[in-house]
């Protein structure tokens, strides 16, 4: 289970470097795949370990290690990232919520005849 477990997280770290490379090329500043796997590993580390939340700590962190290790501002890429992550939460928690009916729960009126 912790070899699984370490695989996982190895997974997550590189589909998060592959969003981050997506994301370069979207906003027009194409980095290298070493400073995509920086700032996906740092991605992820923040977010797996910011007790306040991660809205903004991971976005902070990430280009942060990306201005430490080089010259290429992420700023931009990192939050085109997050951006993307709102939008994919948005639709599945609206899909969700019609998945659970939430009208059901709500208190029925009767309709009395005259």
């Amino acid at each position: 289970w912790v070899v699984l477990g370490a695989g996982l997280r190895a997974a997550d770290v590189l589909v998060q470097a592959a969003r981050m490379v997506v994301a370069s090329h979207l906003a027009g500043r194409a980095i290298s795949p070493e400073q995509a796997l920086l700032a996906g590993s740092t991605y992820v580390l923040i977010g797996a370990l910011a007790p306040t939340g991660m809205l903004g700590v991971r976005e902070a962190g990430a280009a942060g290690a990306g201005a430490l290790a080089g010259e290429t501002d992420l700023r931009l890429v990192v939050l085109l990232v997050t951006a993307s992550e709102v939008l994919v939460a948005l639709a599945a928690g609206a899909a969700a919520w019609v998945c659970l009916r939430p009208g059901r729960w709500l208190p029925r009126r009767r309709v009395t005849a005259p």
